[in-house]
């Protein structure tokens, strides 16, 4: 008698046999071990962001990262932290990628004091230093240029001190 072999379907497997299978390039083991982790990357990116869009948009962002690198991951014991970390990883790359685009809002538009636990406090005061170094790094090249053109002024401010 003949039976039609029957692919069986990975839900039934333990998370140490679909990352092995992931490992060796199974999609569907690889997407049912993604569902076993999805609600712990979905609760977490919930905590990381501040609205259901953000999340959502770092929950899909994550999940590319995760399907992406699973196959890397050696161990099932290390896969809630790694998942852990891919998530991370992914929000702070999306947060500089905002940071990069969005410019700083004026200080003006603030209503309330900053304190200093406020991200907006640290991302105002980052710039200042920013415009701060800039200024300075042109001031010490106007002198330099100044005194590369007129050596005896750059040697009589020298000899001033």
């Amino acid at each position: 008698m003949f039976h039609a072999h029957r692919r069986t379907s990975p839900a039934h497997l333990p998370d140490s046999a679909l990352l092995q299978q992931a490992a060796q390039g199974c999609i569907p083991a690889r997407n049912e071990l993604f569902h076993r982790y999805e609600a712990l990357l979905r609760s977490r990116a919930a905590r990381l962001v501040s609205s259901r869009e953000e999340a959502d948009e770092l929950l899909a962002e994550a999940a590319l990262c995760w399907l992406a690198g699973v196959h890397r991951v050696r161990s099932v014991d290390a896969l809630p932290a790694w998942t852990c970390t891919v998530l991370h990883r992914t929000a702070q790359r999306l947060r500089q990628a905002r940071l990069r685009t969005e410019p700083l809002p004026c200080v003006d538009e603030v209503d309330e004091p900053l304190t200093e636990s406020d991200p907006l406090h640290h991302l105002l005061q980052a710039e200042d230093q920013r415009q701060t170094v800039a200024s300075v790094t042109a001031l010490l090249d106007a002198c330099s240029d100044l005194a590369a053109r007129h050596p005896r002024l750059a040697q009589a401010v020298l000899l001033h001190d």
